[in-house]
């Protein structure tokens, strides 16, 4: 990047009439960089990069990026691995917005409710996050069955390990057409690393048989009704 760039830029924030900036991959310079000190306009970040570097990382800080960051009005990392990178190196608060979320169709029926600007895409209840599962392939679909066998991924960083008694209480939602599960994790402690997690079966149990319900994973679903209670083991 030129000089002449990073001046052309600085003109178009200044008389463009913008509301808002949007800095990509704010530790990135030249551009990037500059903006976080010259413009005052609002600013937004992204974050897309998963690092465990703590030398290039450390040059960065030297270079003032914590200081620079504190410009940013909103942090939104596109992925739990880009925030673990922000809030290790460089601190602050990084909301986890995926790069691109399939929406099932069950999404449009009215006693659901989108997503908002205001609300995470994956579900959480006391800080964890919803994990994703599927349905455990080796189970005989039967409209009698009051125990569904699932495979679950974690989602919260577990250094490669499964999540045997970890799994809390899970959240259940069913009507006449479907059954949306939440599956909750209780986080190994201590520090761990992105290494991917394994499946772990879990059985979840009904309050009552699934019958001809579709059955859905309820982690990137929002639903206002509450929860049925959860069936005994």
């Amino acid at each position: 990047m030129t000089p002449r760039a990073v001046w052309t830029l600085r003109k178009e924030l200044r008389d463009g009439g913008y509301d808002v900036v949007h800095v990509h991959e704010p530790i990135a310079p030249v551009l990037g960089w500059d903006v976080l000190t010259s413009s005052a306009l609002p600013l937004v970040g992204t974050f897309h990069c998963y690092s465990t570097n703590r030398l290039t990382n450390g040059l960065g800080n030297l270079a003032g990026a914590s200081r620079r960051f504190n410009r940013l009005g909103v942090r939104i990392a596109v992925s739990d691995a880009a925030a673990w990178t922000g809030e290790r190196f460089f601190g602050g608060r990084y909301r986890v917005i995926p790069n691109g979320v399939e929406v099932s169709p069950v999404l449009e029926r009215a006693d659901f409710e989108l997503p908002s600007a205001a609300r995470p895409l994956r579900a959480a209840r006391d800080g964890i996050r919803a994990s994703s599962w599927r349905l455990d392939p080796t189970q005989e679909a039967s409209p009698d069955e009051t125990v569904l066998r699932l495979l679950v991924h974690e989602q919260a960083f577990a250094s490669g390990q499964r999540a045997d008694g970890r799994f809390l209480v899970p959240e259940i939602y069913l009507d006449a057409d479907e059954l949306v599960i939440r599956i909750f994790i209780s986080p190994r402690q201590g520090f761990q690393t992105n290494s991917r997690n394994p499946e772990t079966p879990v059985r979840v149990a009904l309050p009552e048989p699934v019958g001809t319900r579709r059955v859905i994973d309820g982690a990137l679903v929002h639903f206002s009704a509450r929860p049925a209670p959860p069936a005994a083991a």
